[in-house]
């Protein structure tokens, strides 16, 4: 046969996933045969039911075998993608970069499956449980997986298929199964990766904060926080840009060993400062961006204090005018105001005496 397997147990999860698979053809589907146990000799793996995959004592009974790993029959396949992006092999292990959808999210590593071309056919060749959690990672879009490369031949070609719980690997009704799988790869040893969409991206780092200060008007100090520095053999590139209203006025390249600069020569602000890891755009979901006000220059500052000296000046002058106003109009006023004398009869004597009085009459004839 093609690809003779012993059809036990053991592969109850893989040929879920093998049936289950709409990214493989159904030329390399078929080339999974059966060579033992005897029942199930040269019969296909795709065809075989799950309750015919016996281990030990169990081939003697007509019962099913229980499911291995966390897959069961159940379990839907997730219409979610997941493609290779870099492909390293350094002599001692093969390193693989995974993008996954963001909507993938959250997700649990199950397995990792290699197949070797042999032919026009494709043979499975190791089946690695892998255990990991989209929330321990710095982006889950991003799902790098190492591989010891010691049951892998030098020159021999390989296919890799990556298998994901989405849902965390909780088990409920939305859980499903994501599948990706690279093309056919030469084993060769790689000094850089053969794929480079995201050769800057370093999957140890995180920006943990971003500081920006206008030291001078038009000038901005950029300082960068990593959440975790990258070893200084990684290839490690942080994006900084600067918007002035909407438009981009400045963008720069830093390596995370040295995440800060500082840039000159910037037109009126606000500014909007955005750094991200990886290359160009830097506005992408893994940026973080903060907002900067330009501060008052010297010389509006000195035009500020000769509105104020001047306002001060006039209001203290109205002031004095009217302190001089008022003072005058009490000044002019008299001092006493005219008054009536009255005088208060004497005391009366007790004691009355006659007196007489002499009158002098006149006759006018």
């Amino acid at each position: 046969a093609d690809n003779p397997l012993n059809c036990d147990c053991s592969l109850a999860e893989f040929a879920e996933w093998l049936t289950n698979s709409s990214l493989l053809p159904t030329s390399d589907r078929t080339t999974a045969v059966c060579a033992t146990p005897p029942s199930l000799e040269n019969g296909l793996l795709v065809e075989v039911s799950p309750h015919e995959l016996l281990c030990g004592q169990d081939e003697e009974e007509t019962g099913p075998a229980p499911p291995q790993g966390p897959l069961n029959p159940q379990v839907p396949v997730s219409g979610k993608q997941v493609t290779l992006r870099i492909f390293q092999y350094d002599g001692v292990s093969v390193t693989l970069l995974w993008s996954v959808e963001a909507s993938a999210a959250p997700y649990a590593c199950d397995a990792l499956f290699v197949y070797e071309e042999e032919g026009a056919h494709e043979v499975l060749l190791e089946s690695n449980p892998v255990r990991c959690n989209s929330s321990h990672l710095a982006d889950p879009r991003a799902l790098t997986l190492t591989l010891p490369g010691a049951g892998l031949l030098l020159g021999h070609r390989y296919r890799y298929c990556v298998v994901l719980l989405e849902g965390g690997g909780v088990t409920s009704d939305e859980m499903a199964l994501v599948l990706g799988c690279s093309d056919i790869i030469p084993l060769i040893p790689t000094a850089e990766p053969q794929s480079q969409p995201l050769p800057e991206f370093s999957l140890t780092t995180h920006i943990a904060a971003l500081h920006v200060n206008v030291s001078s008007p038009g000038t901005l100090l950029i300082v960068i926080q990593l959440w975790e520095q990258p070893l200084p053999k990684a290839h490690c590139l942080l994006t900084v840009a600067v918007f002035a209203g909407s438009s981009l006025v400045a963008q720069q390249h830093l390596n995370c060993s040295h995440p800060q600069t500082v840039i000159k020569d910037l037109p009126v602000g606000p500014y909007r400062v955005c750094a991200a890891t990886g290359d160009f755009p830097s506005t992408g979901p893994r940026a973080r961006c903060i907002t900067v006000q330009q501060p008052v220059t010297p010389q509006g500052l000195g035009g500020l204090n000769i509105v104020i000296a001047t306002g001060f000046v006039a209001l203290s002058s109205v002031l004095l005018l009217g302190l001089y106003l008022a003072t005058r109009r009490l000044l002019q006023r008299p001092k006493l105001l005219p008054t009536h004398q009255c005088f208060l009869a004497g005391p009366q004597d007790e004691e009355q005496h006659s007196r007489y009085v002499k009158l002098h009459a006149t006759t006018k004839l």
